[in-house]
């Protein structure tokens, strides 16, 4: 199965058994073709337009972690250029848990007080599959922008 074909499966939320998911996560409020709070379809409100929103996901995909320990994980991240404050990091954590992308357990911490770890649900999991397939067109769309304007400097340069 393509990474495409696989961003296609169906979440067990919010969809009748005919339908089929369209890779297109929402980036704001009023936009995307949401499917209620099944997280592959967008329009889940608020603004997730910096690639801090799906970095969380994508770092609990690799290991389960704590606010403060995905703060760190984050600023390592060579495609986020604005670090997020950890009040932001913790809506977001807050927002993906009450979406049921996230899950959260207490366990207890070294010398202090528990700590919420964070681990990604399968609902997270098609979030981010479908992420990844629309950066992936944008990169396509982008690239062929890219190969037209560089067409029109080519020929500007030729007369």
């Amino acid at each position: 199965m393509t990474f495409e074909e696989e961003s296609d499966l169906k979440c067990s939320r919010d969809l009748g058994p005919d339908e089929t998911l369209e890779a297109s996560p929402g980036y704001g409020r009023g936009r995307g073709r949401g499917r209620g709070r099944c997280g592959c379809g967008g329009g889940h409100g608020g603004r997730t337009d910096s690639m801090a929103f799906p970095s969380v996901l994508l770092s609990l995909r690799q290991h389960p972690a704590h606010g403060y320990e995905l703060m760190e994980k984050l600023s390592q991240m060579p495609f986020i250029h604005v670090l997020p404050d950890a009040a932001v990091v913790y809506r977001y954590l807050r927002r993906l848990e009450e979406e049921g992308m996230v899950e959260s357990r207490l366990e207890p911490g070294k010398g202090g007080p528990a700590r919420k770890v964070y681990s990604i649900t399968p609902e997270g999991e098609c979030y981010l599959r479908a992420w990844a397939v629309s950066l992936k067109k944008q990169k396509s769309d982008l690239e062929a922008f890219l190969r037209v304007f560089e067409g029109f400097e080519s020929a500007g340069e030729a007369e």
